[in-house]
C-alpha cells in the first residue's frame, strides 16, 4: 500500500514516516523544498495545483497530513501563513484525495 506522509520533516511526521517505513509500506515522504534530504520530496500543501500533480503522480491509498504551522507566537506574527498552512490546506489535500480516490488522515 502506498503511502504519502506530509509534514515528513517534522517531529510527528518523522516518527509516523519511521514506523511505515520500518512496517514495509511504500512510503512516500513529503515536505516543504527547503533543505530536503534525498529521502524527501518536494511538496507544498499549501498549493493546491502542485497537491493535486502530486497525488495523480503518485497514486496513494492514503496521505496522513502531518504538516502543520505549530510555532505559537509566529503565528500570531504570520496569521495569513498559519491559517494557509492550518486551515486551507488541510482542505486542498481532501479535494484532492476525493478526486484522486486516496482516504486522508489529518492530525490536527
Amino acid at each position: 500500500m502506498r503511502i504519502i506522509v506530509a509534514g515528513a520533516k517534522g517531529l510527528l511526521g518523522h516518527e509516523v514516516a519511521h514506523v511505515l517505513r520500518t512496517s514495509g509500506y511504500a512510503l512516500i515522504a513529503a515536505d516543504l523544498e527547503e533543505d530536503l534530504p534525498h529521502d524527501i520530496a518536494a511538496l507544498d500543501i499549501t498549493q493546491p495545483e502542485m497537491v493535486q500533480g502530486f497525488l495523480e503522480a503518485t497514486r496513494p491509498a492514503w496521505l496522513i497530513n502531518c504538516a502543520a504551522y505549530t510555532q505559537v507566537d509566529a503565528c500570531e506574527e504570520h496569521v495569513d501563513l498559519a491559517f494557509q498552512v492550518n486551515g486551507k490546506a488541510p482542505g486542498y489535500l481532501a479535494e484532492a484525495c476525493s478526486e484522486k480516490g486516496a482516504s486522508l488522515l489529518h492530525v490536527s
